[in-house]
């Protein structure tokens, strides 16, 4: 009943529940959802505090429910306490989201799929713009497709982001012994050298379109 927007039969199916002696989370959590959808605040609050206090880890959706409950009513102090609980909730999946991503894009990339790869590392940017190495991740991508264009964009796009203090100015440095080129730099060169390549490759590209 809950689901088809019935929420008086919803109601009465769960009272009845909650008379037989169910006061389970499912139950305590749709009644509360029940009486909230029917703006019933008070009686709302009195089972979705019993929901929220059998969950170990509340739900974003009973966090925002239960929340705007108490802040409709009289308990506007805890109303907000817990809406900013579940905005802590949604920022920390979001992070999760960009972990996903990264995944997602390197299992599709195992797989021979790099056109999925390139989304879901694209998606990830988007999550964590300041994240430059998934620049880098891209442009590898687009030339293994051989896709000139693209790779040299972000190519490019990787070398610029890149913060000055990062790098070292100078592309032939003798290390000391011992001492090793980190990802960064090591990504940084490789970019440069692929940056010049590709556009030699995309100069006698358009040389033999022109003749």
């Amino acid at each position: 009943h809950y689901v088809t927007g019935n929420y008086p039969a919803a109601i009465e199916r769960l009272q009845y529940n909650v008379i037989q002696g169910d006061s389970t989370y499912t139950t305590t959590y749709f009644l509360g959802m029940s009486f909230f959808a029917m703006m019933r605040y008070y009686e709302a609050i009195r089972w979705l505090a019993l929901a929220y206090e059998q969950a170990p880890q509340p739900d974003v959706n009973l966090l925002y429910y239960y929340g705007s409950a108490l802040a409709k009513t009289y308990d506007r102090k805890k109303g907000i306490s817990v809406l900013k609980e579940g905005v802590e909730k949604i920022e920390s999946l979001q992070e999760m989201l960009f972990d996903y991503d990264i995944s997602l894009a390197e299992a599709h990339d195992r797989s021979n799929e790099p056109s999925r790869a390139i989304s879901y590392y694209q998606s990830a940017l988007s999550r964590r713009p300041e994240s430059y190495m998934l620049l880098y991740n891209i442009a590898l991508t687009y030339d293994r497709m051989d896709e000139i264009e693209s790779a040299l964009t972000y190519y490019e796009r990787f070398v610029k982001m890149i913060p000055e203090d990062k790098i070292t100015d100078s592309k032939n440095i003798s290390l000391e012994a011992g001492e090793r080129t980190s990802i960064l730099e090591m990504s940084y060169r490789a970019s440069l050298q692929r940056m010049d390549e590709l556009r030699k490759q995309l100069f006698l590209k358009k040389g033999k379109k022109g003749n």
